[in-house]
């Protein structure tokens, strides 16, 4: 009970002594404060103008012998594939993925989300036929005689299923003024004006207190 009490007392005389170092060294702190906000603002602002362009793509089912359904390629490896180019996320619960891009102009920005999205298409495109082929080849090398008709009847009701990647919404263009990153840049330089200020002001007040 006394230990706790004694803890108590020593948070409150912490919580005092801030208090008057705040008091001693106010405006102090508000001159570190502004300059460090103004700082950040003045970067702030002169962050370029960036366009942001972004596209959804329905990412198509191959022909599988084995499960329901199966995507031409896991989502997560065309995540990885144009990581260093693109954002790409992934609709929760769906086969739905958003392709967003960022650049310094309207033109650019039309042109890498384009250049990213016919890419993906293509490339899923050349993985289907390659799937395709696959399950003709197995047909061919099935005996047709032998086979039950039910399930090739499967097998053919399968391959109806495979469908292509497709763009599904038109490609949107949205202009981001200071890189889209103006308030991101100022609370951070708020926050850091902040603490440093508190940090100053305790080093200020020690050595005035040596001082005398």
């Amino acid at each position: 009970m006394n230990k706790e009490i004694k803890n108590q007392n020593a948070e409150d005389m912490n919580l005092i002594d801030i208090g008057h170092l705040i008091l001693r060294q106010y405006l102090f702190m508000v001159i570190i404060f502004l300059a460090a906000t103004s700082i950040a603002f003045a970067y702030a602002i002169t962050r370029p103008t960036t366009w942001q362009s972004s596209v959804s793509l329905l990412i198509g089912e191959k022909i599988n012998f084995f499960t329901t359904t199966e995507l031409i390629e896991n989502i997560e490896n065309i995540k990885y594939k144009y990581s260093n180019i693109a954002d790409i996320s992934n609709i929760k619960n769906t086969q739905i993925i958003q392709i967003t891009t960022k650049q310094n102009s309207r033109e650019m920005a039309i042109e890498k989300i384009n250049s990213v999205k016919n890419n993906i298409i293509l490339n899923q495109t050349k993985l289907l036929e390659e799937n395709k082929l696959q399950f003709i080849d197995l047909l061919h090398s099935a005996n047709y005689e032998k086979t039950n008709k039910a399930e090739l009847l499967r097998l053919l009701s399968k391959a109806s299923t495979a469908s292509p990647t497709k763009q599904i919404t038109e490609v949107t263009i949205a202009e981001q003024p200071y890189g889209g990153v103006f308030l991101k840049i100022f609370s951070i330089g708020m926050l850091l004006g902040l603490m440093l200020s508190l940090l100053l002001a305790v080093i200020k007040d020690n050595l005035s207190r040596r001082g005398k």
